[in-house]
């Protein structure tokens, strides 16, 4: 538009930001010259500054007959909305339409009712910075209102007893949770936090385990009773990352990242209580991440976000095989087994994932900006 305004109107201008429209003028604001510009419309030798400025960016006209007081299907009564009512045509005609912010279904007379879902994906995104759930069949509806006001959600994970999301803010160093209906969310920890990148619900327990990168260790703490808390799991590893934890057996596992030479990553279980520590996978290994556990076969899978590659093994350490891997991948973060299917988050291009395992179709679920993070399955049947 502004490229068009300097050759009509051969004014010696450049660098042309802004344009406004304003019955028979044009008001446009210049970088170069520091200035905003009246131009009319119809008489190219018509046209005068107005005055100097420094870098002047974005301009418009402020005048009531810029916004005329029309007809419009919102305008009563927000158009019988709850929530959002935006304009439709309909026959050549304005009707109102009614949407609901995240979260909310819409019902009859224009209600918003809370989309409650049995069971749906979570995941961390980091621009803009939140928490999000869909349906585990794809969409763009969003079935639970989001978790907002953050910088980075690295980990996440819930507890259906609660109706509880608890997450990790790397950048805040806290771990803080919410409940599926947006209310009574709240800091559990912020202080001795460094750098957390994997927590996990004890639901039998009622304990929260957490990794924090930073401190090199693994720490557990009651629900009910956060400021109870023990580092039962530090040194001997370099990048501490996803947690997932087996109460019904008694385990735990958690990944470690290679950081460079030739060190390699690993996968170490132990003992709830940080007994019994041993390197469950160490070959062929680089950044394991996005731990899950299919409780009814007994089996772990992960993701390596460096070798792009996902692969799963037997909880008895036999039976290990890759599942899944190619150019398909693309820096796998999060991963997350439910029902013969595999979802994943991708951290650089931003998409979210599902396998079939049955038949091993590759579907993409939605699309995000970059960077994702964790993923979970929200069960309300899970947790038994």
């Amino acid at each position: 538009m502004c490229r068009i305004l300097y050759v009509k109107f051969k004014i010696s201008v450049q660098n042309l930001y802004g344009v406004t429209v304003f019955e028979n003028n044009l008001f446009v604001t210049s970088w170069r010259n520091y200035s905003v510009i009246r131009l009319d419309k119809f008489k190219s030798d018509d046209h005068q500054t107005l005055g100097n400025f420094s870098k002047p960016f974005a301009i418009h006209v402020f005048h009531r007959q810029r916004q005329p007081d029309v007809d419009h299907p919102c305008k009563v009564n927000n158009g019988g909305c709850q929530h959002i009512c935006i304009p439709a045509w309909k026959k050549n005609s304005p009707v109102n339409h009614c949407i609901c912010q995240p979260g909310y279904r819409l019902v009859k007379d224009g209600r918003c009712v809370v989309a409650r879902q049995s069971t749906f994906l979570l995941y961390g995104k980091g621009r803009p910075a939140m928490i999000k759930g869909i349906s585990v069949s794809g969409g763009h509806q969003e079935v639970m209102i989001p978790v907002t006001d953050l910088t980075r959600p690295a980990a996440l994970d819930y507890d259906v007893k609660t109706q509880y999301i608890y997450y990790s803010d790397v950048q805040r160093y806290v771990i803080e949770r919410q409940k599926l209906d947006g209310s009574s969310r709240e800091t559990l920890l912020d202080q001795g936090i460094n750098n957390c990148e994997g927590l996990a619900i004890d639901w039998m327990g009622r304990n929260i385990y957490w990794t924090d990168e930073g401190l090199m260790a693994i720490s557990v703490a009651r629900l009910d009773d956060v400021s109870k808390r023990k580092m039962i799991i530090y040194g001997n590893m370099l990048h501490p990352r996803a947690i997932v934890v087996d109460p019904k057996r008694g385990y735990m596992y958690w990944s470690d990242w290679a950081s460079g030479g030739n060190l390699k990553g690993k996968i170490e279980r132990s003992w709830m209580d940080g007994r019994q520590r041993t390197v469950f996978v160490d070959d062929q290994l680089q950044w394991p991440n996005g731990l899950s556990l299919d409780y009814v076969a007994q089996k772990l899978y992960w993701c390596d976000a460096y070798l792009d590659k996902i692969e799963r093994i037997g909880l008895d350490g036999t039976g290990r095989e890759v599942v899944f891997h190619g150019k398909q991948l693309d820096h796998p973060y999060g991963l997350a087994y439910h029902d013969n299917f595999l979802f994943w988050a991708e951290f650089q291009n931003g998409t979210v994932q599902r396998l079939n395992l049955l038949n091993m179709t590759l579907e993409t679920l939605s699309i995000e900006n970059p960077p994702l993070f964790e993923i979970r399955v929200f069960d309300n049947s899970s947790q038994t």
